[in-house]
């Protein structure tokens, strides 16, 4: 018999074989990752891109609203392992300093893709058990 799917905003126990397979992983990642595209696009956002990837490089969402293009960085966590007034921990809980280099080299890769001169902001959305939490890395 199958035992029903733990809801990615469920925190799970480090021993919980659950959290270690790579399937529910990529469950719980694609999750957090629709979320936050529903949110965008209540707020008056176009998801322009869900996943765009170049090389070894990968944006988890590019949208635009008005003139203005973000993309979003996602993160989902099970639980917190940071100091939520100092939203520096936050980032650096979430992103390294070569993650983040990563993402800017994409967005670069991206923005050279689609021919664009505008700036692009970017922004991680960490999400723990169902709320995201935003915070700016570079307003482009």
């Amino acid at each position: 018999m199958k035992q029903p799917k733990t809801p990615p905003w469920e925190p799970l126990d480090g021993d919980n074989p659950l959290m270690r397979s790579t399937g529910y992983k990529k469950e719980f990642g694609k999750t957090t990752e629709d979320l936050v595209s529903e949110w965008l696009m209540a707020h008056g956002y176009t998801i322009l891109e869900r996943n765009w990837r170049w090389h070894r490089f990968e944006l988890d969402i590019v949208a635009i609203r008005d003139s203005r293009r973000v993309v979003v960085e996602v993160k989902g966590r099970t639980r917190v392992t940071w100091d939520p007034a100092d939203p520096e921990s936050v980032i650096r809980a979430c992103l390294s300093r070569q993650q983040e280099n990563r993402i800017r080299c994409a967005v670069d890769a991206w923005a050279r893709y689609k021919k664009l001169k505008a700036a692009i902001g970017i922004y991680l959305a960490v999400v723990v058990r169902g709320q995201i939490q935003w915070f700016l890395i570079d307003d482009g």
